[in-house]
């Protein structure tokens, strides 16, 4: 019997360390799913903010030229704000917005990010055309197709553009840019550019980026990215467990590169000062995918590990 009673006794003692090593092991597993959560999504929301609102190599942006910016009556006029293709594929709005969000419907619901520029795509000019109304010959396999909208620059001038064909000869990816209806996408207002364009020149396709929280695989909650397009279906899941995203602008009122103020996309929009933002400010609350890792409550009922993550990241194609 005493032996008996020391062996239950060691019995429960292993039984106890090992439940105690088991949920230890389950904590440092959960802490480890949500830093590496967090870490993932602001390596993707870094890149593209940093990257927002930028126009090519040329200094000033006065140097572009739009040719959809349309203010005859014979074509649709794309120069207001928020106008989109017809096809519903994009948002264009390149002279601004470069940065954009909406607040989720309460303080507690995720936050939504816009983001707009010119995004390199390795694409080159590979030979002088013979008149600046002619297809710019550009890298084999270029990936364009009808209705992508570009910029080709020099770093000294450049021309925005939709592409209306791309005809491919031997070596080359021929880049229309004629006038007409384009098949019911954006059409140009003028085929003739201001330049002929040369081997000096690159071209890049306009970029809208979205970022928003999402339901993703198995029910869990997820950071998408959706890339070019409007709909609710196409974006893509790129980080699993980010609950929620909320995200406040760094205003810099007096054009000297320096925040004066963070406010959220609301106030932004109120008092219409997009153009004026310089830094965003993104906190994410991400969680393990593991239940009951916690004791408390206090963070949900599931007792999940959750973790808020936040940093700041420059604009850094609007400092001075």
């Amino acid at each position: 019997m005493v032996a008996m009673v020391i062996g239950l006794l060691l019995l429960a003692g292993i039984s106890q360390v090992f439940l105690s090593n088991k949920q230890t092991y389950r904590l440092l597993e959960a802490q480890s799913h949500v830093q590496e959560n967090g870490r993932f999504a602001f390596e993707f929301l870094a890149r593209d903010v940093r990257m927002a609102d930028f126009w090519g190599c040329q200094v000033n942006t006065d140097n572009i030229t739009d040719h959809l910016c349309h203010t005859d009556s014979t074509h649709i006029n794309y120069c207001s704000s928020g106008v989109g293709i017809s096809s519903g594929s994009y948002a264009y709005d390149w002279q601004s917005d470069g940065i954009f969000g909406t607040d989720g419907a309460t303080s507690n619901d995720p936050d939504t990010l816009i983001l707009r520029g010119a995004f390199d795509s390795g694409i080159f000019v590979e030979q002088v055309p013979a008149t600046p109304a002619a297809a710019l010959k550009v890298t084999d396999t270029s990936g364009l197709v009808k209705g992508d909208l570009v910029l080709v620059t020099d770093c000294q001038m450049g021309e925005f553009f939709s592409v209306t064909d791309t005809t491919g000869p031997s070596g080359f990816d021929n880049i229309g840019h004629n006038t007409g209806t384009n098949g019911g996408f954006i059409q140009n207002k003028t085929q003739v550019f201001n330049k002929k364009y040369g081997p000096d020149a690159s071209v890049y396709k306009f970029g809208r980026v979205e970022y928003y929280i999402g339901t993703g695989m198995g029910g869990e909650p997820a950071l998408f990215r959706r890339y070019n397009v409007l709909s609710p279906t196409t974006g893509d899941e790129i980080v699993s467990g980010i609950e929620n995203m909320q995200i406040e602008y760094g205003v810099d009122t007096g054009a000297n590169g320096n925040v004066d103020y963070y406010e959220d996309a609301t106030e932004v929009t109120n008092q219409g000062a997009w153009d004026n933002v310089v830094s965003v400010r993104i906190t994410l609350t991400a969680r393990s995918p593991e239940r009951y890792v916690v004791t408390s409550t206090t963070g949900g009922a599931d007792r999940r590990l959750r973790r808020e993550f936040t940093s700041t990241m420059a604009v850094r194609n609007r400092l001075n």
